[in-house]
């Protein structure tokens, strides 16, 4: 392999690596938009929560009519809309 193809080769391989990195991230958010809303609109009906490790970091609830919302759901929800969105 000669210089110039070996930069192509390195180049490519870049702008694929920061190319799925992006698309990992992008996936990530829109996990924990899913998880949040699953954990504040379904806990109370199934009883169960998805990764609820996230919860125990951040105290705090709003008491609605459905049953309680955590602080923590709304924060991982945006926090996953705003990854998934702007990167």
């Amino acid at each position: 392999m000669d210089r110039q193809s070996m930069k192509i080769t390195a180049e490519t391989t870049y702008i694929r690596s920061r190319g799925n990195l992006k698309l990992g991230m992008r996936i990530l958010g829109i996990a924990a938009l899913i998880i949040g809303a699953h954990n504040m609109m379904l806990s109370g009906v199934t009883g169960t929560l998805l990764f609820p490790v996230y919860r125990s970091l951040i105290d705090g609830a709003i008491f609605a009519q459905g049953g309680v919302i955590s602080f923590a759901d709304i924060l991982l929800m945006a926090v996953g809309a705003a990854v998934a969105w702007f990167i």
